[in-house]
């Protein structure tokens, strides 16, 4: 469900992330491949500088591909890092723009912003997306 635009600001003070626990043999176990963490910085900590934006992110991209970047060696996209958090596509909604950013708060943006709830991005890594609804978005091919 989507968050109310109108609690944008106020931030909470940590946030969710999931990152590469370690690299699966075989079938991935959700609780030892990956390991959730409250990050230890705050999400003050994210605000965003010149030209960037802090995104809340609301819906994630789960696709077959994914998996072939948690084996240790590069295809096309090089491998996530014990540590990192997982890569994904994502929508989400502007909370912060920094000085210059061509966005403003409320935006809707698409990005990779990797399974988390907050992310810091440079204004060039993401695109407004204008959706007449996110289910429309999300179940359009492509």
């Amino acid at each position: 469900m989507r968050r109310n635009l109108s609690t944008m600001s106020a931030l909470p003070e940590k946030y969710t992330k999931i990152v590469l626990a370690e690299r699966p043999v075989g079938d991935i176990e959700p609780t030892k491949t990956f390991r959730t963490e409250k990050d230890a910085h705050p999400t003050k900590e994210l605000l965003p500088g010149q030209s960037q934006v802090l995104v809340r992110v609301e819906y994630l991209s789960l696709d077959p591909a994914m998996r072939s970047w948690l084996n240790d060696k590069r295809n096309y996209m090089p491998p996530v890092q014990i540590g990192e958090t997982m890569r994904a596509e994502g929508l989400g909604v502007v909370v912060r723009a920094g000085d210059g950013s061509k966005f403003k708060v409320g935006d809707t943006v698409k990005g990779a912003f990797g399974w988390t709830d907050y992310a810091r991005m440079d204004d060039k890594t993401v695109r407004l997306q204008v959706c007449v609804a996110f289910r429309q978005y999300i179940c359009s091919p492509g």
